[in-house]
């Protein structure tokens, strides 16, 4: 139980370290690997699959809107932005990873 608690609450605490814009790429890529993931678990069947396309769609859209911020202008390219928005893909495909059924 101990065990458990300490991988909830961490995550949750070290949270509050990081910045908000870090903490909104991690959302971003949860929510766009998670979703595409899950729709393409759903029309293959096959975990690994979908955990690789969840997995290569929220890496893409985190190096992607890093391209269009050079690009344009409109924003600052930043490495670390492409790789939180990748960890929360990563995060949420294992997660899913072992959750379908």
């Amino acid at each position: 139980m101990k065990k458990i608690l300490i991988l909830v609450f961490c995550p949750i605490v070290a949270m509050g370290q990081i910045q908000p814009d870090k903490v909104k790429h991690f959302v971003a890529g949860a929510v766009i690997g998670g979703t595409t993931q899950f729709l393409t678990y759903k029309a293959t069947g096959n975990k690994n699959t979908a955990f690789l396309v969840g997995f290569g769609v929220g890496a893409l859209a985190g190096v992607a809107k890093e391209v269009y911020d050079k690009k344009t202008g409109k924003g600052v390219p930043s490495t670390a932005d492409a790789v939180y928005t990748s960890a929360g893909a990563l995060s949420v495909g294992f997660t899913l990873r072992f959750t379908l059924k």
